[in-house]
């Protein structure tokens, strides 16, 4: 499954805030379940109109980011991250959405 399958970048939903396709769940949400210790199933429990392929999907793409060497000793990229523009199969414009939350999270 393509990350576009299961991810939506629209200014117009929660002002560019990705979300699960097809709903107003915010992606991030997800992630605050796993750090809270919350498994896979209880999110899915708590949002059951999101298909388990959609996290699956999500979970793998941050794996890929994350495990592919792209970071050395530091945690500073090795790589331009548009060199993962072609790999998440996103729009212009929902790569630049994308970088821009990528700043406001590590600004937080």
């Amino acid at each position: 499954m393509k990350i576009e399958d299961v991810i939506v970048v629209d200014k117009d939903l929660l002002d560019g805030i990705p979300v699960f396709k097809g709903t107003r769940i915010p992606v991030k949400n997800l992630f605050e379940y796993l750090q809270a210790g919350d498994s896979l199933n209880d999110f899915l429990i708590d949002f059951e109109y999101i298909p388990r392929e959609y996290c699956l999907t999500i979970l793998e793409v941050a794996e890929l980011l994350f495990t592919n060497k792209h970071f050395e000793e530091s945690p500073t990229p090795k790589v331009k991250p548009s060199d993962f523009k072609g790999k998440l199969n996103l729009t212009e414009e929902q790569y630049q959405d994308f970088q821009r939350h990528l700043k406001d999270i590590r600004s937080e």
